[in-house]
């Protein structure tokens, strides 16, 4: 595919990460949990993916993501969903399952369910945070106020420096963009399988995520995929 797997957008080695924006990353969220969807509920015979990860997901000329299929073993679907949740939380954090910080029984399931209960803004991808704040910028483009720092600290946002609009989109993309979209992840990558959900529930709230994402009044107009 022209625009390799989302494994190389996500973990870019040795060059500048340009970054994906919230609206790209929905879109493969999307595109993913369609695949899925279809495969497990409208093939028949029933296809299990079996080894769902970025590197798999292999992205085109429009940034439409398609899936690549592999050979496992123990096939379910429940299996399809787990792995899904956890390339959902890698999408929007860019942390790797096998992160350094993952220690003492910790993973990125409890990392992404604990945080977001209240410190969200320290999980979320720093480079997903730099594209929303080019978006939702207004007049000013050079701004010291929003000051972005590596996994291990803060992301630290100073109020009193940032434009109020801005701040206030940030905030909307947030609370109804990125925030539903990870507590899709941690539910899909629940350890009872029974406690996950099923593709079809994903992809119906994806929708409904798009649908506010959408809504959004987005002071710069940018291309969209309906």
């Amino acid at each position: 595919m022209s625009n390799a797997s989302l494994e190389d957008w996500l973990y870019r080695e040795n060059q500048p990460r340009s970054g994906l924006n919230l609206l790209q990353r929905l879109n493969i969220a999307v595109d993913v949990a369609s695949a899925l969807c279809y495969l497990h509920d409208h093939c028949e015979p029933q296809i299990i993916h079996r080894d769902m990860k970025p590197s798999n997901v292999l992205l085109d000329d429009d940034m439409v993501a398609c899936v690549k299929y592999a050979v496992g073993v123990e096939p379910s679907t429940q299996g399809d969903v787990y792995s899904y949740g956890i390339l959902v939380l890698q999408l929007f954090t860019g942390r790797r399952p096998t992160d350094q910080i993952f220690v003492d029984g910790d993973n990125i399931h409890t990392f992404v369910k604990t945080a977001i209960q209240g410190r969200i803004m320290q999980i979320v991808d720093p480079a997903l945070i730099a594209t929303l704040e080019e978006e939702t910028a207004t007049s000013t483009t050079n701004n010291e106020g929003t000051r972005i720092h590596g996994h291990n600290n803060e992301i630290i946002v100073d109020e009193e420096n940032v434009d109020s609009e801005s701040l206030s989109k940030m905030n909307t993309y947030l609370w109804k963009c990125i925030l539903p979209t990870l507590k899709i992840g941690v539910a899909c990558s629940e350890e009872s399988p029974r406690n996950r959900m099923s593709m079809e529930e994903v992809l119906r709230e994806l929708h409904r995520i798009k649908n506010a994402y959408n809504a959004i009044d987005i002071c710069q107009e940018r291309p969209r995929r309906s």
